[in-house]
């Protein structure tokens, strides 16, 4: 939006600020994670049996957010200021470098859970110090200047305001996933948990794509709005939400129709689990088709500056009407009415 008022100075600010923020809550929020661990984990669904793994992964990454934090938080600057090819540098080289360096340390090196969150860290590290050189570098069209690292309130304001509604769904998603987890234990024990586990990677296999639509369209529209041109801003909605709807769609119609296959993919020599499975995921994903615009369209809000539409729209999905149907239907229907809360 700063940009497109042709205000780089400020927008240079926003910079600044962002970086600080960034490493200032990631150290916070490891702090609280690494005190508060186990009983985080209990809270999220683990088992005793599940229990040591899960510590012994995410004493490792929660040791290592700041690099997540600063690679990811700076990479969403890089798409605002319209250079997605270098944005999509950034994410390419710490997923590959995470794919190569996962086996090496899992079996390689055979240092289990720890090595692959090791894996994941380091790879997020080398993603935040590739970040920081491109502003570093004079290579940017917003350069990271030393007196803009500093907490000026009214940029923290904005950022906090505009950034409160991803932030409110990501926090939902915790609070569901807990919810969802102790549910899934409830009334269908580890095959439950499983099944949806295996669900939830399919579902956000096909929603990846539309949160890619999303953060190419949003400097897009953000630039624009802030410009006043209001047609390109409208013609950018539009394209997202057709190409976000199409990509549902064709997701929607390969689950459909293969639900078994699909299922087979992550796990195919467990029968009860792709029976189990096959159900659960034609029913979790029945309202498929019309998911993308409603994500692009609470996201259109945040674009354009105005969190407290994007905020319910977002919660609208994950809270108002998901958790209430989380504890209610499973109380009707049982284990159906669980996966049918989702559509």
């Amino acid at each position: 939006i700063r940009l497109g008022e042709q205000k780089k100075g400020d927008a240079e600010q926003v910079l600044g600020t962002a970086l600080v923020l960034l490493v200032a809550s990631s150290v916070v929020l490891a702090a609280l994670g690494l005190v508060f661990l186990n009983p985080l984990l209990r809270l999220f669904g683990a088992s005793e049996q599940t229990l040591p793994y899960a510590r012994d992964y995410l004493q490792i990454i929660v040791l290592g957010s700041v690099f997540q934090a600063v690679g990811f938080g700076l990479n969403a600057v890089i798409r605002g200021e319209g250079n997605p090819r270098i944005a999509m540098f950034t994410m390419l080289i710490g997923a590959l470098l995470n794919t190569v360096l996962d086996p090496i340390f899992l079996f390689g090196f055979g240092w289990g859970m720890r090595g692959a969150a090791g894996a994941t860290v380091l790879a997020q590290a080398v993603s935040a110090a590739w970040v920081l050189s491109y502003f570093l570098g004079g290579k940017s069209l917003l350069n990271l200047h030393f007196k803009n690292l500093r907490l000026r309130w009214p940029v923290c304001r904005a950022i906090v305001a505009i950034g409160s509604p991803p932030f409110a769904m990501q926090l939902a998603a915790s609070v569901l996933n807990a919810l969802l987890n102790n549910q899934l234990r409830t009334y269908g024990g580890d095959l439950a948990i499983s099944a949806m586990g295996i669900v939830y990677a399919v579902a956000m296999f096909i929603a990846m794509p539309i949160f890619g639509v999303n953060q190419g369209a949003q400097p897009i529209i953000g630039y624009n709005y802030g410009a006043g041109n209001y047609d390109r801003v409208k013609k950018t909605l539009q394209a997202a939400a057709a190409v976000a709807t199409l990509i549902c769609m064709s997701g929607f119609l390969a689950v459909m129709l293969y639900p078994t296959k699909v299922i087979a993919l992550f796990s195919r020599d467990d029968p009860a689990l792709v029976e189990l499975g096959a159900r659960a995921i034609c029913i979790c994903l029945a309202m498929l088709p019309i998911v993308g615009f409603q994500i692009v369209g609470a996201s259109y809000f945040q674009a354009v500056g105005k969190p407290k539409h994007a905020m319910f729209l977002g919660l609208s999905r994950q809270v108002l009407l998901l958790i209430p149907a989380v504890l209610i239907l499973p109380r009707l229907f049982g284990l159906d009415g669980l996966w049918a809360a989702l559509p």
